[in-house]
């Protein structure tokens, strides 16, 4: 996991989109994400709804960069310390 970190970190990239999905079972979520110089442009839901950054943190608790998941799950790998956990991410590109 901090390998990987420091692998995005180096790559130092601010231009990118991804598709963030999360929550549990059938209350989860999934969202298009777009990031321009290091800050939330866009954020659209399955059914095409955009929200804004301010309401997707005043909902979820996070600003979804892929900066901030990296920080999520350290917080969840050091306080939370559970059993079994799961991140999938690309192995080509080794980020989350």
């Amino acid at each position: 996991f901090t390998e990987s970190r420091g692998y995005w970190n180096g790559l130092n990239i601010k231009n990118y989109s991804y598709n963030l999905k999360g929550g549990a079972c059938s209350n989860g979520y999934e969202y298009d994400v777009i990031v321009k110089d290091g800050e939330i442009e866009t954020i659209t839901s399955n059914d095409k709804t955009k929200i804004t950054s301010k309401d997707f943190f005043n909902k979820y608790g996070f600003v979804p960069t892929i900066n901030e998941l990296y920080k999520i799950f350290e917080e969840i790998i050091i306080f939370i310390n559970p059993d079994d956990f799961s991140i999938n991410y690309d192995n080509k590109f080794k980020f989350i």
